[in-house]
């Protein structure tokens, strides 16, 4: 049974964070909330990927969750420009543990549906997917 209410719609998602640990909490938390990640990568390039398979194989992400600050040639700024690029319709909400109003405002200007700070509380997740809903008018 999922923590929230809803019609039982599952959201489909894709997360990007470079601490494993983070992402096992995400994906266990979206899991529990009426939501079924679909790939969970520590990269952005790892993302992408995952990103353009769904797509190859018409089950694309209704929500994406990217981490700003994450190893490779890609950080989570540039993957979301190339998601924007690829769809502008995406929802894609960039989670870091950098507050600094610049960078919010940069990432929001890319494209991002949200923000998320880390350390992240259940609520906020909660709240995100409950956003995501109402916006989707699901």
């Amino acid at each position: 049974m999922f923590d929230d209410e809803h019609d039982g719609k599952l959201i489909n998602v894709i997360l990007a964070d470079d601490d494993s640990s983070t992402r096992f909490l995400l994906q266990s938390l979206l899991n529990k909330n009426g939501c079924k990640v679909l790939a969970a990568k520590g990269d952005g390039e790892a993302l992408l990927d995952a990103y353009r398979h769904l797509k190859a194989i018409y089950t694309l992400p209704d929500m994406i969750l990217l981490d700003i600050s994450m190893p490779g040639a890609l950080n989570g700024v540039d993957v979301l420009k190339k998601l924007r690029e690829a769809n502008p319709d995406l929802y894609v909400v960039m989670i870091s543990g950098e507050t600094d109003g610049n960078v919010v405002r940069e990432v929001i200007a890319a494209g991002a549906a949200g923000f998320i700070v880390k350390p992240f509380t259940v609520g906020r997740i909660r709240e995100l997917i409950a956003s995501f809903r109402k916006k989707a008018g699901l």
